[in-house]
């Protein structure tokens, strides 16, 4: 299985909850999965977020979610996170 993981974290130092930020009605997050989900080369797209405001936020969206830890220091350990979910992927790609 080919899986993109996309990390997001909602306190961003130089922007905080530009995750959240809307773009033409939508959060930011939620464009950026939109155009993941597009890839013809991926099997699985699924978002890696630090805080229940996210997930509650992407309530309407039928994305696959999943909570992560508030402590991590870069996307790739948020990653790293994730990817232990999908013993079968082959292919891990890490969408920032």
């Amino acid at each position: 299985m080919n899986i993109g993981i996309i990390p997001a974290r909602l306190n961003s130092t130089r922007l905080p909850n530009k995750i959240l930020c809307d773009i033409s009605g939508k959060p930011m997050i939620a464009h950026v999965m939109d155009r993941a989900l597009k890839s013809t080369k991926l099997d699985k797209v699924v978002l890696g977020v630090d805080s229940k405001k996210t997930i509650d936020q992407l309530s309407d969206y039928d994305f696959d979610i999943f909570m992560t830890s508030d402590q991590h220091i870069s996307g790739t350990d948020r990653v790293n996170e994730v990817v232990k979910e999908f013993p079968d992927a082959e292919i891990i790609i890490n969408i920032q």
